[in-house]
């Protein structure tokens, strides 16, 4: 069953001998239990046609603990015993590695998230005009959005839309549909807006809105805007972190003390960086040029992908980045979709 405090009208229960939404015959299948605060990944691994939940509990023998039936999507890590799943447009909450479904009562949603103890649904629908919180048999619209043609995004922009926190007390929203100069950021706390960046009538400057958004350990958010990297926090509110900085795909270590983010020059050619989060100091750049896509497996591993600008066919190669020894390695996964405790603006 969901933890304690999830709302009735959040999560339903299939009950004993249901036949659930999902149609591929084998949702999840998994040979081991993980362990409750071990560091796991959504992967593709290297020759894989599917998705595979890994465990990197000893870093140097990760684990591939289940695997996904092909017409289900983990759409993300609430905890090593809970994954939420997507399929035919269906989302629910199942558990790892019982495969138990808890339904979510929402259907055919844009964006959404779920906070960790199952308390409440963050959401966009369809058409994404607006915010709305649901919760334990109520709704709220917490942000209206412009009526757009449609969402038309890039790699170099597009983000996580929605996510909470870790202990679950926030949540933070970015809106993104036609350009980064009419982005929305909403921060939220007890079914209210604690942050709200709304663009100014004639849009925001060239350097662009709130994009790239990440939580850390301790309920910092990190976001870019306007070319510089900020922070908000409850007791700070927002802050300049990094002037002169415009980061994509930013991730945080488990245990928060680095961050990992992308970035490119004026030609275009994509590099990693490591950053202390306290004091946006930038540290050692990972591997050398044309790398993008940086994951935090553990505080110890970056994931780092070859960057490949524009659309050219071929599967790039991928690299393992060792803090410990500050060595960087061919990977055995193909792709990171998403990672826990590790978050990132692109997956986690």
């Amino acid at each position: 069953m969901p933890p304690s405090g999830a709302g009735t009208g959040v999560l339903a229960h299939l009950p004993a001998g249901a036949k659930p939404p999902f149609t591929d015959p084998q949702l999840i299948s998994c040979i081991s239990d993980p362990g409750p605060s071990d560091p796991v990944g959504v992967v593709v691994m290297n020759g894989g046609n599917g998705y595979v939940l890994r465990d990197y509990a000893d870093e140097d023998h990760p684990r591939n603990l289940c695997t996904f039936g092909t017409n289900a999507i983990p759409d993300g890590i609430l905890d090593p015993h809970h994954l939420v799943m997507v399929a035919d447009g269906f989302a629910a909450v199942v558990e790892i590695p019982s495969g138990a479904i808890h339904e979510l009562s929402l259907q055919y949603v844009s964006q959404y998230a779920i906070p960790a103890d199952l308390s409440q649904v963050l959401w966009f629908p369809v058409d994404a005009t607006t915010l709305p919180d649901t919760w334990d048999g109520h709704d709220v619209t917490l942000q209206q959005y412009p009526t757009t043609a449609g969402r038309c995004g890039a790699p170099d922009i597009d983000s996580k839309s929605i996510a909470f926190s870790r202990d679950s007390r926030y949540g933070y929203a970015l809106w993104l549909q036609n350009h980064p100069n009419t982005t929305y950021l909403n921060v939220v706390f007890d079914h209210q807006n604690a942050f709200t960046l709304a663009p100014p009538t004639a849009g925001w400057p060239a350097s662009g809105g709130p994009l790239m958004a990440v939580w850390s350990p301790s309920d910092v958010l990190y976001f870019t805007q306007a070319g510089d990297v900020w922070t908000w926090s409850p007791s700070a509110g927002p802050k300049v972190l990094k002037s002169g900085l415009h980061w994509m795909d930013p991730s945080i270590s488990p245990d928060g003390t680095r961050l990992v983010y992308m970035s490119r020059d004026s030609s275009g050619v994509a590099t990693v960086h490591l950053m202390d989060p306290s004091t946006g100091v930038i540290g050692a750049q990972i591997g050398g040029a044309g790398f993008d896509f940086p994951f935090f497996l553990t505080n110890d591993l970056i994931w780092v992908h070859a960057d490949i600008p524009g659309c050219i066919g071929g599967q790039p190669a991928t690299y393992i980045y060792d803090l410990r020894t500050n060595t960087l390695y061919p990977s055995a996964l193909q792709w990171v979709l998403r990672t826990w405790p590790a978050t990132s603006a692109l997956g986690g």
